[in-house]
Formats: structure tokens, C-alpha cells, sequence
């Protein structure tokens, strides 16, 4: 009896049970596509989010950055008296009695 059992198991495999072995591998992938379907059209708006995401990301930095260069500019206005004087007479093209001011523009 223990013999024929061995036989049994070492005789080669027959086509069904190939074709049985790609049945299952192919009713498993068949079974992953049709759960993963659904969720195609959550993976294009995760991606448009993500890009969206990104986007807005970039625009608070450059705010930031903004915003951290008008702080600075508040800090001398208010410490740096040299400072507020100079970009008074910038603004208002203001000048001391005795000075003469050269602007050098650029060609367009």
C-alpha cells in the first residue's frame, strides 16, 4: 500500500492539472482586477489632489518668504533710523541741500 501511494506521487503531472493550476492563477487575477477597478477613478483624484497640494505648497513658501522680507524691512524702519531716512528720500526723491542725485536707469 505504501508503495502505490509513492508511485502516485511521483508520476508526472497530468494537462488538468496544469490547466487546473492556471485556472486558479487566473480567476486570482481576475478577482484583483475587479476589486481594483473601482478604485481607478480615487487614484486619478489622489494624483490632481497631490498636484493641487503641491501647487498651494509652493504658493505659501513664496508668501512666506514675502512675508519674512516685509518683517525685515519693518524691523530696520523701526531700529534703523539711517534706514527709514534713506528710503524716505528714495520714495519721495527727496535730497539734502548741497547733494546731487544720479539715477542710471536701465534700456527696455
Amino acid at each position: 500500500m505504501a508503495r502505490q501511494v509513492i508511485d502516485e506521487l511521483d508520476e508526472p503531472q497530468t494537462i488538468w492539472s496544469t490547466v487546473s493550476r492556471f485556472a486558479g492563477l487566473g480567476c486570482l487575477l481576475l478577482m484583483i482586477c475587479i476589486i481594483s477597478v473601482p478604485f481607478f477613478p480615487r487614484f486619478r483624484d489622489y494624483r490632481l489632489l497631490n498636484e493641487e497640494g503641491r501647487e498651494v505648497a509652493a504658493r505659501r513658501d513664496k508668501l512666506k518668504a514675502q512675508l519674512d522680507d516685509k518683517e525685515a524691512q519693518l524691523n530696520l524702519i523701526e531700529k534703523d533710523p539711517q534706514y527709514l531716512e534713506l528710503k524716505a528720500r528714495d520714495h519721495l526723491d527727496l535730497c539734502k541741500e548741497g547733494e546731487y542725485i544720479f539715477r542710471f536707469e536701465e534700456k527696455k
